[in-house]
């Protein structure tokens, strides 16, 4: 299992990396759902844009390039909306909302995904 760290701050972000990386799962994503765990996240690769229709839950949502350097965060993105895209970011992480300040999340952090 594979987790999400800021490697900037020294802080695991997520004990649970759940790659979206088929059509399907990327179309999907977390439409639907009733919730999801606060130590788990989504990453959406090749993504700079995404939307929360469908979604029940408001979301914190991490936008990072190739190098998983944060480019952009929205936070406490509510359910129904169309935020902008992020043109320098190359994939997504979605967390729960409240994630990216209890993380510290800033834009500039380096992140890292592995074991």
């Amino acid at each position: 299992m594979r987790k999400l760290v800021n490697q900037t701050k020294n802080i695991t972000i997520a004990e649970k990396v759940i790659e979206a990386d088929s059509i399907g799962t990327r179309m999907v994503g977390l439409m639907f759902k009733d919730s999801f765990p606060e130590n788990q996240t989504l990453w959406i690769s090749q993504c700079n844009w995404i939307h929360t229709f469908f979604c029940r839950f408001p979301l914190d949502v991490v936008f990072v390039d190739k190098k998983l350097i944060v480019k952009g965060i929205k936070r406490q993105l509510k359910p129904w909306r169309l935020p902008g895209p992020v043109f320098s970011a190359n994939s997504v992480f979605e967390l729960t909302a409240g994630q990216a300040a209890t993380n510290q999340i800033e834009i500039g952090d380096q992140l890292y995904v592995g074991n």
